[in-house]
This record gives structure tokens, sequence and C-alpha cells, in this order.
């Protein structure tokens, strides 16, 4: 998606749920977590009105929710 990319994410993807027709997984990476921060910075009134119309495509009750993870670095252990 355009705006994730604008404020700072490197890479966009969305999924969708075989088992369940209508369900969706947006998943965007940033550079870091700061990178993340200063994304909330970054955010316009064309972005916050283009998230407000994706909510209004939600399930009636079903919020909108947001996880975070972060990159583990994993050391190749050499045998």
């Amino acid at each position: 998606m355009h705006f994730r990319r604008r404020t700072g994410g490197i890479e966009w993807r969305l999924f969708s749920d075989p088992e369940k027709a209508r369900r969706y997984l947006e998943t965007y990476l940033v550079g870091s977590w700061d990178e993340h921060e200063r994304q909330h910075t970054r955010a316009t009134k064309q972005d916050a009105e283009l998230v407000a119309q994706i909510d209004g495509l939600l399930a009636a009750g079903v919020p909108r929710r947001a996880r975070h993870y972060l990159a583990v670095g994993i050391r190749e252990r050499r045998v």
C-alpha cells in the first residue's frame, strides 16, 4: 500500500485466509522500531481517511488489531 511505503515501510503484503472468507492480514516491514515510531508522525489526513474507509469494511463489532513483531537475530551454528 502506497502510504505504508511513503511513511517508511520496506515491504507490504496483504494475505487472505483460505479458511475464513473476508479475513485478511496486512503485513509490512520497517527498518527499526525507531522507524516505526516515526511512521506515526508522518501520517497525513488522507492516510487517516483511508484507514477509516478500511475500518468501515470490518465486520460489525470486530475491531482492527495491530500486533508488533521484532526480528530476531539467529546465529548460524557451524558443525
